[in-house]
């Protein structure tokens, strides 16, 4: 089984879309996490530990941690998968920015017809 490099592009232009939209959701919910985290209201330390484990309070506490330790682990791996893709956008022409950009990564509408409008070539040309 051989791996299609081809395949892989399109599926991560594709991808950049969601990927940026998940940055964003990202970022709020890492807003949003860090917000209840401050307006949390702990009691204050006691000396001895609740019967049977810990209390209610702090067990949320230690959720919205966990669950923010847990988005920005997300953020990164996003930002990280951005970055690649960025890396690799940068290098190529405007032109094949833009007929990539259309194909693939634009929404809406036919890419061919697109093209066509645009660079004033054939519907047969654009798919090439």
């Amino acid at each position: 089984m051989t791996l299609d490099y081809r395949k892989l592009a399109e599926d991560e232009l594709r991808a950049v879309r969601q990927l940026r939209a998940a940055e964003a959701i990202c970022r709020d919910r890492l807003a949003e996490l860090g917000d209840e985290l401050r307006s949390f209201r702990t009691p204050s330390p006691q000396t001895e530990p609740v019967r049977g484990g810990g209390s209610k309070t702090e067990e949320r506490w230690l959720s919205i941690i966990a669950a923010q330790q847990d988005e920005e682990r997300r953020l990164r791996n996003v930002r990280r998968r951005l970055k690649r893709f960025n890396t690799a956008w940068a290098v190529l022409a405007e032109r094949d920015r833009t007929v990539l950009a259309d194909w693939y990564i634009e929404p809406g509408g036919d890419p061919a017809d697109r093209i066509t409008r645009r660079e004033g070539c054939s519907r047969r040309t654009a798919f090439r």
